[in-house]
Protein backbone atom coordinates (compact mmCIF):
# COMPACT_ATOMS: atom_id res chain seq x y z
CA UNK A 1 0.00 0.00 0.00
CA UNK A 2 1.26 3.44 -0.89
CA UNK A 3 1.71 6.10 1.76
CA UNK A 4 -0.81 8.40 0.08
CA UNK A 5 -3.50 5.70 0.17
CA UNK A 6 -3.02 5.29 3.91
CA UNK A 7 -3.03 9.06 4.44
CA UNK A 8 -6.29 9.37 2.46
CA UNK A 9 -7.88 6.58 4.49
CA UNK A 10 -6.88 8.19 7.80
CA UNK A 11 -8.31 11.54 6.73
CA UNK A 12 -11.49 9.89 5.51
CA UNK A 13 -12.25 8.04 8.78
CA UNK A 14 -11.33 11.14 10.79
CA UNK A 15 -13.54 13.56 8.88
CA UNK A 16 -17.10 14.19 10.02
CA UNK A 17 -19.85 14.08 7.45
CA UNK A 18 -19.19 10.81 5.70
CA UNK A 19 -16.73 9.30 3.23
CA UNK A 20 -14.36 11.37 1.10
CA UNK A 21 -14.21 10.06 -2.45
CA UNK A 22 -15.02 6.63 -3.90
CA UNK A 23 -14.93 4.09 -1.08
CA UNK A 24 -14.70 1.15 -3.49
CA UNK A 25 -11.23 2.34 -4.54
CA UNK A 26 -10.02 2.39 -0.92
CA UNK A 27 -7.97 -0.63 0.21
CA UNK A 28 -9.95 -0.64 3.47
CA UNK A 29 -13.34 -0.91 1.79
CA UNK A 30 -15.09 -4.16 2.70
CA UNK A 31 -18.46 -5.88 2.34
CA UNK A 32 -20.13 -8.12 4.89
CA UNK A 33 -23.26 -10.27 4.82
CA UNK A 34 -26.27 -8.70 6.52
CA UNK A 35 -27.36 -10.64 9.61
CA UNK A 36 -30.46 -12.73 8.95
CA UNK A 37 -32.55 -10.88 11.54
CA UNK A 38 -31.85 -7.61 9.70
CA UNK A 39 -31.87 -8.75 6.09
CA UNK A 40 -35.64 -8.54 5.75
CA UNK A 41 -35.81 -5.13 7.37
CA UNK A 42 -33.14 -3.46 5.23
CA UNK A 43 -33.89 -5.52 2.13
CA UNK A 44 -30.19 -6.29 1.61
CA UNK A 45 -28.07 -9.43 1.70
CA UNK A 46 -24.76 -7.59 2.23
CA UNK A 47 -23.60 -4.15 3.14
CA UNK A 48 -20.37 -2.20 2.80
CA UNK A 49 -18.30 -0.50 5.42
CA UNK A 50 -14.83 0.87 6.18
CA UNK A 51 -12.46 -1.32 8.18
CA UNK A 52 -11.50 1.47 10.57
CA UNK A 53 -9.55 -0.89 12.84
CA UNK A 54 -7.43 -2.00 9.90
CA UNK A 55 -6.75 1.66 9.00
CA UNK A 56 -5.50 2.36 12.50
CA UNK A 57 -3.37 -0.80 12.64
CA UNK A 58 -1.85 -0.10 9.22
CA UNK A 59 -1.05 3.46 10.25
CA UNK A 60 0.57 2.25 13.49
CA UNK A 61 2.65 -0.35 11.59
CA UNK A 62 3.70 2.22 9.02
CA UNK A 63 4.78 4.70 11.72
CA UNK A 64 6.72 1.97 13.55
CA UNK A 65 8.44 0.83 10.36
CA UNK A 66 9.30 4.36 9.33
CA UNK A 67 10.61 5.16 12.81
CA UNK A 68 12.92 2.14 12.61
CA UNK A 69 14.00 3.14 9.12
CA UNK A 70 14.63 6.72 10.21
CA UNK A 71 16.74 5.51 13.14
CA UNK A 72 18.88 3.40 10.79
CA UNK A 73 19.25 6.35 8.41
CA UNK A 74 20.30 8.60 11.28
CA UNK A 75 23.04 6.14 12.20
CA UNK A 76 24.23 6.06 8.59
CA UNK A 77 24.17 9.86 8.47
CA UNK A 78 26.36 10.00 11.56
CA UNK A 79 28.84 7.60 9.97
CA UNK A 80 28.87 9.65 6.77
CA UNK A 81 29.29 12.85 8.77
CA UNK A 82 32.33 11.35 10.48
CA UNK A 83 33.82 10.30 7.14
CA UNK A 84 33.11 13.73 5.68
CA UNK A 85 34.89 15.42 8.58
CA UNK A 86 37.92 13.18 8.00
CA UNK A 87 37.91 14.19 4.34
CA UNK A 88 37.54 17.91 5.16
CA UNK A 89 40.44 17.66 7.61
CA UNK A 90 42.75 16.66 4.73
CA UNK A 91 42.13 19.96 2.96
CA UNK A 92 42.10 18.15 -0.39
CA UNK A 93 39.74 18.91 -3.26
CA UNK A 94 37.52 16.05 -4.56
CA UNK A 95 39.48 15.80 -7.82
CA UNK A 96 42.74 15.40 -5.92
CA UNK A 97 41.21 12.70 -3.72
CA UNK A 98 40.04 10.89 -6.85
CA UNK A 99 43.58 11.07 -8.27
CA UNK A 100 45.04 9.64 -5.07
CA UNK A 101 42.44 6.84 -5.13
CA UNK A 102 43.36 5.99 -8.73
CA UNK A 103 47.05 6.01 -7.79
CA UNK A 104 46.41 3.79 -4.76
CA UNK A 105 44.31 1.29 -6.75
CA UNK A 106 47.00 1.04 -9.41
CA UNK A 107 49.72 0.48 -6.82
CA UNK A 108 47.65 -2.21 -5.08
CA UNK A 109 46.87 -3.96 -8.37
CA UNK A 110 50.61 -4.13 -9.14
CA UNK A 111 51.50 -5.38 -5.67
CA UNK A 112 53.61 -2.33 -4.76
CA UNK A 113 53.53 -1.71 -0.98
CA UNK A 114 53.04 1.84 0.26
CA UNK A 115 56.42 1.80 2.05
CA UNK A 116 58.12 1.12 -1.28
CA UNK A 117 56.36 4.08 -2.88
CA UNK A 118 57.43 6.37 -0.02
CA UNK A 119 61.03 5.12 -0.30
CA UNK A 120 61.07 5.84 -4.05
CA UNK A 121 59.63 9.32 -3.50
CA UNK A 122 62.26 10.11 -0.89
CA UNK A 123 65.03 8.80 -3.15
CA UNK A 124 63.73 10.92 -6.03
CA UNK A 125 63.59 14.00 -3.82
CA UNK A 126 67.21 13.37 -2.78
CA UNK A 127 68.32 12.98 -6.40
CA UNK A 128 69.10 9.29 -5.91
CA UNK A 129 66.50 7.87 -8.25
CA UNK A 130 67.01 7.27 -11.97
CA UNK A 131 64.59 5.71 -14.45
CA UNK A 132 66.50 3.30 -16.66
CA UNK A 133 65.63 3.16 -20.37
CA UNK A 134 65.77 -0.65 -20.23
CA UNK A 135 66.81 -3.46 -17.93
CA UNK A 136 70.45 -4.04 -17.10
CA UNK A 137 71.64 -6.77 -19.44
CA UNK A 138 69.16 -5.96 -22.23
CA UNK A 139 70.68 -5.67 -25.71
CA UNK A 140 71.60 -2.15 -26.82
CA UNK A 141 73.34 -0.93 -29.96
CA UNK A 142 76.58 1.07 -30.04
CA UNK A 143 77.84 3.04 -33.02
CA UNK A 144 81.60 3.21 -33.30
CA UNK A 145 84.36 3.34 -35.88
CA UNK A 146 85.91 0.02 -36.85
CA UNK A 147 89.32 -0.30 -35.26
CA UNK A 148 92.05 -2.88 -35.63
CA UNK A 149 95.21 -3.35 -33.64
CA UNK A 150 98.75 -4.58 -34.24
CA UNK A 151 101.96 -4.85 -32.29
CA UNK A 152 104.72 -2.41 -32.92
CA UNK A 153 107.80 -2.33 -30.75
CA UNK A 154 106.06 -4.46 -28.16
CA UNK A 155 103.16 -1.98 -28.03
CA UNK A 156 99.56 -2.37 -29.16
CA UNK A 157 98.73 0.14 -31.86
CA UNK A 158 95.03 0.89 -32.55
CA UNK A 159 94.25 1.62 -36.18
CA UNK A 160 91.12 3.62 -37.05
CA UNK A 161 89.74 2.36 -40.35
CA UNK A 162 87.42 5.34 -40.72
CA UNK A 163 84.23 3.35 -41.25
CA UNK A 164 81.42 3.00 -38.75
CA UNK A 165 79.79 -0.13 -37.43
CA UNK A 166 76.95 -1.05 -35.08
CA UNK A 167 77.89 -3.30 -32.18
CA UNK A 168 75.44 -5.20 -29.98
CA UNK A 169 76.18 -5.31 -26.27
CA UNK A 170 74.37 -5.72 -22.93
CA UNK A 171 73.20 -2.54 -21.24
CA UNK A 172 75.09 -1.48 -18.13
CA UNK A 173 74.74 1.57 -15.91
CA UNK A 174 77.92 3.04 -17.40
CA UNK A 175 76.03 3.47 -20.71
CA UNK A 176 73.19 5.49 -19.17
CA UNK A 177 74.45 9.00 -20.03
CA UNK A 178 75.27 7.95 -23.61
CA UNK A 179 71.86 6.54 -24.51
CA UNK A 180 70.60 8.38 -27.59
CA UNK A 181 74.10 9.64 -28.42
CA UNK A 182 76.32 6.68 -29.24
CA UNK A 183 74.29 3.94 -27.58
CA UNK A 184 70.75 3.16 -28.72
CA UNK A 185 67.91 0.94 -27.59
CA UNK A 186 67.10 -0.38 -31.07
CA UNK A 187 69.09 -1.15 -34.18
CA UNK A 188 66.80 1.16 -36.14
CA UNK A 189 67.78 4.12 -33.95
CA UNK A 190 71.47 3.28 -34.36
CA UNK A 191 71.11 3.06 -38.14
CA UNK A 192 69.33 6.41 -38.24
CA UNK A 193 72.15 7.94 -36.20
CA UNK A 194 74.72 6.63 -38.71
CA UNK A 195 72.71 8.03 -41.64
CA UNK A 196 72.59 11.39 -39.91
CA UNK A 197 76.41 11.35 -39.58
CA UNK A 198 76.73 10.94 -43.34
CA UNK A 199 74.75 14.12 -43.90
CA UNK A 200 76.98 16.15 -41.60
Amino acid sequence: MRDQELVNALRCVSTAGGPMGDCKKCPFYKTEPVPEDLAGKVNLTEWSSCDVDAVELAAADRIANQSTHIAVLQQEIEKLRGRLMQYEDTGLEPAMCANYKTFEDEAISKGVPFKRIVALMEADRAGLLAVLPCKVGDTIYHTSKVRTSHFENDKIIIDDEGRWKIYEMPFALVHLTYIGKSYFLTREEAEEALEAMKDE
